[in-house]
């Protein structure tokens, strides 16, 4: 005659809810992009210092040597890049890094205490 909880719930004993399983998928979506966008802005930074500096290398005497010392200094570059970038994501969040450097407290106005 009547079904319990149990058998209403496919036998399981636990509701499911798919609305909240797929904001929470979301949102761990949205945390991977972000996370990721950050961990490309905190590489590029190194990248772009070993592009100048590889370029500076190699136009100084444009030759086949010059040239692989220039790439050379780039990929360093890179890869130096990628390992702060990653030892910064597992400390404390790239996207926290991130707000931190391009937060302008000089533009937030004065501190309370400074208020006249």
């Amino acid at each position: 005659m009547g079904t319990s909880n149990a058998q209403r719930n496919h036998g399981s004993g636990v509701k499911t809810n798919s609305t909240t399983s797929g904001k929470k998928d979301m949102l761990s979506f949205f945390e991977f992009l972000t996370e990721g966008f950050a961990w490309l802005q905190i590489a590029a930074s190194p990248t772009l210092l070993g592009s100048v500096i590889g370029a500076v290398v190699y136009f100084s005497s444009p030759r086949t040597i010059t040239l692989i010392g220039g790439i050379a200094i780039t990929v360093l570059g890179f890869v130096i890049g990628a390992v702060w970038a990653t030892r910064v994501r597992k400390r404390q969040g790239a996207t926290w890094f991130m707000s931190r450097v391009n937060a302008s407290p000089d533009l937030d106005g004065p501190e309370p205490d400074q208020r006249g």
